[in-house]
Parts: C-alpha cells; structure tokens; sequence
C-alpha cells in the first residue's frame, strides 16, 4: 500500500492547506483554525513544516536559493537571518539544489556542498535539531 494511502484524512487536509499560504504563520494559524494542529499532533505538525519549506525553496529562482545558501555557508544562522527563525532551513534548501540538479554531495548528517551552476562550492552545515 503506497504511503499516501496511509495518511489520516486530518494529515492530507493540512497537507492540502500548504499551497495556499505563504507564510508559516498563516499555515499555522489556519491549521489551528481547522482544528488539524490537534488531530495531527506536534510529530504531523513537524511533517507539515517540512512540506511547507519545501514548498518555499521550490518558489525561489536560483538567484534567491543561491543567496539563501550562502548565507548559511558564511556561518550565519537563524538569529542573523533576516528572516530569523522563520527562514527556511538549510535541509530544505540543500535538498531543492539537488532536486534542481546542482551538483551537492552529502558530508555525512551534519554538512552538505552544494556547486550552484553559477558559483563557487559552498559547504552548508545543518544546525542541531
């Protein structure tokens, strides 16, 4: 049976609501709305970030992923991030490079390098958690 036809008629329905907001606090606010934040508990709600920022890296253009690559290859985190904890994370961003075709390879759990078509390499480490 595929995993979709596993899924709780409450995790596809916050899953459907992702395309419709773009912002995480909208997501959020709807998915409390509708009640699915309850019925999904905090293991679905981690699940259905995950698709969010997805989602959100998939939008850029390679310009923008480049720019949000880098700022995590120059040691910066989501403190300095202008979007702070809201910023997509550098797991999301690394795996829409390489569903994009960029050259990444994986340094074990913790860094990835990513060659943008454009650029040098950039070792992107994965915060903790």
């Amino acid at each position: 049976m595929p995993a979709e036809d596993a899924r709780s008629p409450a995790m596809t329905a916050a899953l459907d609501l992702v395309d419709e907001h773009d912002t995480w606090q909208a997501l959020r606010a709807a998915l409390e709305r509708e009640g699915l934040a309850s019925a999904i508990g905090s293991a679905g709600i981690e699940d259905i970030l995950r698709a969010w920022q997805a989602r959100a890296a998939w939008r850029m253009d390679d310009a923008q992923l480049k720019v949000e690559l880098s700022h995590w290859a120059d040691g910066l985190g989501y403190a300095e991030h202008l979007d702070g904890f809201n910023a997509i994370s550098p797991r999301a961003l690394v795996d829409e490079a390489e569903r994009r075709g960029w050259f990444v390879r994986r340094l074990g759990p913790a860094k990835a390098l990513v060659n943008p078509p454009d650029g040098r390499p950039l070792a992107i480490p994965f915060p903790a958690g």
